[in-house]
C-alpha cells in the first residue's frame, strides 16, 4: 500500500464534504421564494387576527397619598401608652395607601362591587363592544343578554361565582407605585364607559373605606380612653391619655371631613 493512497482518501473526504455543504446551500437558495412566501403569509395572518380581535379600552387614573395627621411626632411621643391601652395610632400616608391597595386586591373588598347588578356578565361574559350603539357584546353560549339571564347546562346556571369573578377582576384591575411615590389604578374593558366608571368606583370607594374603618377605630379608642381616664388618678398617665384622646379626635373628624381619604385624585379616569 503506498503512502499516496491514505492521502488520497482524506482528500475524497474533504471534497465530499464540500459537496455536502454545496449541495445544502444550493438547496436553501431554491428555496429562499417558498421560505419567503410562508414567513409573508404567517405575517398577514398574524395583522389579520390582530386586526379582528376586539379593542379593549384603558381607564387610568393617577393618585397621590393623602396626608391626613401628625402621627409620626405623636407615635414617638405616645406609642409606649398607646401600646398598653391597645389603641393602633395611624400610619403615615405611604403605609396607609400600601393598606388600601391590598384591601383593594381583596375578595372582601370586591365582593360588594360584583354583587351590583350588571357587573359579573360585564366582566365575565363579554367579549366585545358595539360603539355605535354603546352595547356591551355577550358571549351567546353564556349569557342571554335580551332576557339578561345566564344560560345554563345540565340544568346548572353558568354564572360564575363570586371567587371566579374575583379572580377575573384581578385581571383587568392594576395598581402600580411610581417611582415618584404616586398610583396609578388601570381597569381593563371592551366598553371604555365601563372602565371608566369602573375605575371612578375604586377609587372612591377605597376613600370611603378606609375613612369608615378609621372612624369606628377612632371611636372604639375614644370610649376607651373616656372611661380610663375616669378611673386614672396619676397625673403623668393622664396627661398622656389626654393625648391619646385628642388624637383620636382629631383622626375621627379628618376621616369624617374628607373624602379623599387615603388617595387624592391627581389625574381623573378618562
Amino acid at each position: 500500500m503506498s503512502i499516496k493512497e491514505p492521502m488520497q482518501n482524506v482528500t475524497n473526504g474533504y471534497n465530499n464534504q464540500y459537496i455536502d455543504l454545496r449541495s445544502v446551500i444550493s438547496a436553501c437558495f431554491r428555496a429562499k421564494w417558498f421560505i419567503a412566501a410562508v414567513t409573508s403569509l404567517f405575517a398577514a395572518l398574524a395583522v389579520v387576527i390582530a386586526l379582528n380581535l376586539p379593542n379593549v379600552y384603558q381607564s387610568k387614573v393617577l393618585m397621590a397619598p393623602s396626608s391626613n395627621s401628625d402621627s409620626a411626632g405623636m407615635a414617638g411621643s405616645l406609642g409606649g401608652v398607646a401600646s398598653l391601652a391597645g389603641i393602633s395610632l395611624a400610619s403615615n400616608e405611604v403605609e396607609q395607601a400600601a393598606l388600601a391597595v391590598e384591601i383593594m386586591r381583596s375578595f372582601t373588598f370586591a365582593k360588594d362591587f360584583l354583587q351590583q347588578d350588571g357587573v359579573i356578565e360585564n366582566l365575565m361574559a363579554a367579549e366585545d363592544w358595539n360603539k355605535a350603539a354603546n352595547q356591551v357584546i355577550y358571549d351567546p353560549a353564556l349569557f342571554n343578554s335580551e332576557q339578561k339571564q345566564w344560560l345554563e347546562e345540565d340544568g346548572i346556571s353558568l354564572k360564575p361565582s363570586l371567587q371566579e369573578s374575583h379572580r377575573q377582576l384581578l385581571k383587568s384591575l392594576y395598581i402600580e407605585q411610581e417611582k415618584s411615590g404616586l398610583y396609578t389604578l388601570t381597569i381593563e374593558h371592551y366598553s371604555p364607559y365601563l372602565a371608566f366608571e369602573w375605575a371612578n368606583y375604586f377609587v372612591k370607594q377605597i376613600n370611603l373605606e378606609m375613612r369608615k374603618r378609621d372612624i369606628a377605630q377612632a371611636e372604639k379608642s375614644i370610649n376607651y380612653l373616656s372611661e380610663q381616664l375616669e378611673t386614672t388618678k396619676l397625673e403623668e398617665l393622664r396627661a398622656s391619655l389626654h393625648g391619646l384622646f385628642e388624637k383620636q379626635v382629631r383622626k375621627k373628624m379628618l376621616a369624617e371631613v374628607n373624602h379623599e381619604y387615603v388617595f387624592r385624585v391627581i389625574e381623573p379616569p378618562i
